[in-house]
């Protein structure tokens, strides 16, 4: 009977749980058994190693951020408030699951999919290139200035949750104030060609 309540889901919730409290370092196919109430080896029936599971919850974890920048889309009255919006959704992912991000860019943990993250990464650009056109006033029609705006939007943002991790100190006004005004630089930087 307690066979029928275990599935991929109530493991994978459990394995969350267990790192939300000790990181992945401390995940292990015995804790999330123990906490489950099942062998190790029903564990193993769904995820044939701790790996697999690392990659499955990775997976989740782009899906999640991809959803939460898509809500943003329709968000804001002009290109500029949406755009910011898209990468205030990236930036409260990554803090409200912080250890599911750290997983996801292979940060402390020796598992990075990186089927999923290429899959993410182009996820993102769809999500945030249309946007970047319409923001950009006098944008040139040329794909390679929204490729590089993309790259740089992407890697401030980036950059800076890695600071804030790294530091251990959130300042979120600051933040917020920072990562505004970086998007508008990069939004006002001229593109060129070399």
């Amino acid at each position: 009977m307690k066979r029928k309540n275990l599935s991929r889901e109530s493991i994978l919730k459990a394995a969350r749980s267990i790192v939300r409290k000790e990181s992945w370092a401390g995940l292990s196919m015995r804790k999330i058994s123990l906490k489950l109430g099942y062998s190790a080896t029903m564990i193993y029936e769904y995820f044939k190693s701790k790996d697999a599971l690392l990659i499955e919850l990775t997976r989740l974890g782009f899906l999640e951020l991809l959803s939460a920048m898509k809500d943003e889309l329709n968000k804001g009255t002009n290109p500029q408030e949406r755009l910011a919006g898209v990468w205030l959704a990236y930036w409260k992912f990554a803090f409200s699951e912080k250890e599911t991000y750290k997983l996801m860019f292979g940060v402390g943990t020796s598992c990075q999919n990186q089927a999923a993250f290429n899959r993410a990464l182009s996820g993102i650009s769809a999500i945030v290139s249309p946007v970047i056109k319409e923001a950009l006033p006098d944008w040139s029609g040329d794909s390679y200035e929204i490729e590089c705006k993309y790259q740089a939007y992407w890697s401030a943002v980036h950059g800076l949750i890695a600071l804030n991790f790294i530091n251990k100190v959130i300042f979120e006004d600051l933040n917020r104030h920072l990562l505004i005004e970086m998007i508008r630089g990069i939004t006002a930087a001229k593109i060129e060609k070399s």
